[in-house]
C-alpha cells in the first residue's frame, strides 16, 4: 500500500496537496454529529461492523452528506486512474491555464464543431465543447481532469491562440 502514495507522489505534482485535503476531509465528516461519519446503533443490527459502515456511508453518499470526502476520494481517484491509464498528470494552475484558453476561444471551438457540434479531441475521439466545459467545471479533482486536459492541449496545439 505505500508503493501507490511514492508512486503518484513522483507522477502527480499536486498528489500531497490532494491527499490533504482528502484526510482534512475526513477529519471534518468524523467530526459533525448531523449526520454522524459511523452509523447509530439502530442502522442495520445485526449486520457486522464493516458491513453497517459501509451501507451507512453509501447511503449517506447518495444524498452527498459528505461533499468534500466525495471530491477528495474522485481527485485521489483521478490521479490513480490517471497513473495506470498513463494518462498524463495535471495540476491546479495547469488545469486553470487550460480553462483559460478554453473560455478565451469557446466561440471559435463553437463555430468549428458546426454542424455536428462535435470537434475532434484527439485520437480519434470526438466530443461535444459543452461535455468538455462541464468536464472542466469539476475542476482538478474531477474524474476526468487529466483526460479533459489532454485534450484541451490537443486542441490548442491545434487551433493556436485565437
Amino acid at each position: 500500500m505505500r508503493y501507490l502514495p511514492s508512486v503518484l507522489q513522483a507522477s502527480e505534482p499536486d498528489f500531497p496537496t490532494a491527499l490533504m485535503f482528502y484526510r482534512a476531509a475526513l477529519q471534518t465528516a468524523k467530526a459533525q454529529a448531523d449526520p454522524p461519519w459511523d452509523p447509530p446503533a439502530d442502522f442495520m443490527p445485526g449486520a457486522e461492523g464493516h458491513r453497517r459502515r459501509f451501507e451507512w456511508r453509501g447511503l449517506l453518499r447518495r444524498v452527498n452528506r459528505f461533499p468534500e470526502v466525495e471530491q477528495g476520494w474522485q481527485g485521489l481517484a483521478g490521479m490513480t486512474r490517471r497513473r495506470v491509464q498513463g494518462v498524463p498528470s495535471v495540476t491546479l494552475a495547469g488545469l486553470e491555464e487550460l480553462a483559460c484558453w478554453f473560455e478565451a476561444n469557446r466561440e471559435h471551438l463553437d463555430a468549428l464543431s458546426l454542424p455536428s457540434y462535435l470537434l475532434e479531441v484527439g485520437d480519434g475521439k470526438r466530443d461535444l465543447v459543452s461535455t468538455l466545459c462541464s468536464k472542466l467545471d469539476e475542476g482538478p479533482r474531477g474524474w476526468e481532469a487529466g483526460e479533459v486536459a489532454e485534450q484541451i492541449r490537443r486542441l490548442r496545439a491545434r487551433y493556436g491562440e485565437e
